[in-house]
């Protein structure tokens, strides 16, 4: 695709010099403490009314979302340079999405010119994410900008997966032009938009162990909603439960699950190690995961759980954090699943998976990817070291847990990750043997059978996508 060669270069039409000073919109109240208000571009302003008009309406579950979203943060963010490059990325990120979606939700009718709009805007919410990521490094020692810092991981775990699906796009298209291979820059890779997606649990983390003075007042700006214009429906929200792969999951899934625990624990008596305990935790919570999600019939099934099961209502970190808005304490709570949601959203419970799993079940997995991938370790497949067989479970966790994520290919910001990221793991798992001890024969192995399932539904539906959102 000779756009995307275009759109690395500096001269891309999204460098506007010319600057507007940025401006309240309708329900939100500009603050002037701190410093002036930032100097922005005219394509600045223009994405971010894009994120007050559009994206945090699409992006928020019920109006207790909205009003941080919409109000909370981009005020934060008038007085904040990196949160405001966060803003801006997503922003670019959701048009990006919007074009590719288009009206019919076609991709492949796409043009040239729509097509390098969208490498325009990814090259720009790269850059402003890259700004972002430098530019919070120098507030973390500030216990004033503990509510930016927070703030900004929120919306990158929103970004990540954005920022992922259009790459996949992307991938996509070029092997369906048959074109040169994207740039390394536009390439999707597997780990790192779940470590971004765990980018507010380790703010959390690492803010709770910093020592700061006597606290100070907190802003309390959400404290005049009626001011604020009502939530607009984009989508009825209903749950993932009217997913055409749900109930083929709740039926299938105590089977899966009996057997990925019969294969953990062969693993953990023959050759118990570090790895093979970080594995241990990382079943438990999507044991925890699942018995929250199919507890259809109750508002509140972690309520319920069963005692060895991982609780999502842990003492939040959040609690420990002064100088943290009572509003934001709360949108992050919510959205990690570390308190309870009503109705529950069964979106944050598949999500909050990677908050659940220890750090290094995610190092683990990277290191598994590494193994696959190193052409000077093709038999390690075959060996049944300590390592291996730690290696050869993680993945296997992995790849049951991106079922649950192909429930949510209705939300924009995750849309194709789940399958795709699945079919690669399955791939990778064949390609060099690891499923010996998973898969006897086509299609036994309950991720791989599950993907199957649902790609000839989607045939058979001749390619219709679920909206249903949770």
């Amino acid at each position: 695709m000779a756009s995307i060669t275009r759109a690395c270069s500096a001269s891309s039409p999204l460098s506007s010099r010319s600057k507007s000073r940025l401006y309240a919109g309708p329900g939100f109240a500009a603050s002037t403490t701190g410093d002036m208000a930032i100097t922005m571009s005219d394509v600045e302003a223009k994405l971010l009314d894009h994120y007050l008009t559009h994206t945090c309406h699409i992006i928020s579950f019920d109006e207790q979302d909205h009003l941080p979203l919409h109000v909370g943060i981009p005020e934060l963010a008038m007085r904040c340079r990196p949160l405001m490059d966060s803003v801006l990325a997503l922003a670019a990120a959701c048009e990006c999405c919007d074009i590719i979606d288009g009206a019919t939700g076609n991709v492949k009718t796409l043009g040239v010119e729509q097509t390098d709009r969208i490498l325009e805007l990814l090259t720009f919410s790269e850059r402003r994410h890259g700004d972002s990521l430098r530019g919070v490094q120098s507030l973390i020692s500030d216990p004033d900008s503990r509510a930016s810092v927070l703030a900004n991981a929120a919306l990158i775990t929103i970004y990540g997966s954005a920022s992922h699906q259009i790459r996949l796009w992307l991938f996509k298209a070029t092997r369906r032009c048959r074109s040169d291979p994207l740039p390394y820059i536009y390439r999707p890779y597997l780990v790192q938009w779940i470590y971004l997606f765990k980018s507010v649990y380790l703010a959390c983390n690492g803010l709770q162990d910093t020592v700061y003075g006597p606290d100070t007042p907190t802003s309390t700006i959400l404290s005049h909603s009626s001011q604020v214009e009502p939530l607009p429906i984009i989508v009825q929200p209903s749950t993932i439960t009217s997913h055409s792969l749900f109930e083929v999951m709740v039926t299938t899934w105590d089977h899966a699950l009996e057997s990925l625990s019969a294969r953990a624990e062969l693993v953990l008596t023959a050759e118990p190690s570090s790895h093979a305990h970080t594995c241990s935790q990382a079943l438990r919570a999507l044991d925890s995961l699942a018995a929250q999600l199919f507890s259809v019939n109750d508002p509140l099934p972690f309520m319920t759980m069963r005692k060895d099961s991982v609780s999502p209502l842990d003492v939040s970190p959040l609690a420990q954090i002064s100088r943290v808005p009572s509003w934001l304490h709360m949108y992050l709570a919510r959205a990690t699943c570390q308190a309870p949601s009503i109705p529950l959203r069964r979106t944050r419970t598949v999500m909050a998976f990677v908050n659940r799993v220890p750090a290094d079940y995610l190092t683990l997995v990277e290191t598994s990817l590494n193994y696959i991938n190193a052409p000077e370790l093709d038999d390690v497949g075959s060996s049944k070291s300590q390592s291996t067989s730690s290696y050869q479970l993680a993945m296997d966790i992995l790849a049951h847990w991106l079922v649950f994520v192909m429930l949510l290919d209705g939300l924009w910001w995750i849309g194709e990750t789940g399958p795709w990221e699945l079919e690669l793991v399955i791939s990778v798992v064949r390609t060099k043997d690891w499923g010996a001890d998973l898969i006897e024969e086509e299609g036994e192995w309950w991720p791989e059978e599950m993907l199957m399932i649902r790609d000839t539904r989607q045939r058979m539906s001749s390619g219709t996508r679920n909206w249903d959102l949770d």
